[in-house]
Parts: C-alpha cells; structure tokens; sequence
C-alpha cells in the first residue's frame, strides 16, 4: 500500500451498521443507503470488536422470534468507512 493511501484510511472513520427490518424480516439485500448507522467509530479495530461483543453477548429478549430477528440481523452487522460512496450522507 502507497503511504498516501495509508494516510487517507488513518484519517477515514467507520460506521457500525445493520441492515434494514420490516414485516418480521431482515432485509440483507437492501441497498447500504437504507442501512442503521448505530454507531460512528474512529477505528476499524473498534468497530469490529462492537460486532464481536455482539456476538458474545446476544440481546436478551424474551419473545423468541423477536430473539431470533435481532440475532439474525446483529449476525449481518458490518463496518463501513464514513468515505464509501454507498452510505448516504
């Protein structure tokens, strides 16, 4: 990697993101536009270890199929950098 490019991804931020539900579905396919942004990072390394924290600690809800929707989606959760050009602003 050039040292130009290095320093333009130090500077870029990430979002932690989920994509869409409706009608008791998760909508994987939908356009990352119309994708929760839950949380603005400054890292990479800090957004994938809210995903992996995530994953050890599955959201305790009591209805199961609800359970089921929330893991499902929490599974599909990815990180974004604040400069692609497929997140809306």
């Amino acid at each position: 990697m050039k040292v130009h490019h290095a320093a333009a991804l130090a500077l870029a931020g990430w979002y932690l993101m989920m994509p869409p539900l409706g009608n008791g579905k998760v909508y994987l396919n939908a356009p990352l536009s119309t994708w929760q942004v839950v949380v603005s990072l400054e890292t990479l390394e800090d957004c994938k270890g809210i995903i992996q924290n995530y994953k050890k600690h599955p959201a305790e809800i009591s209805d199961p199929q609800v359970r089921e929707l929330i893991e499902r989606r929490d599974a599909h959760a990815m990180c974004v950098s604040d400069k692609d050009p497929r997140v809306a602003k």
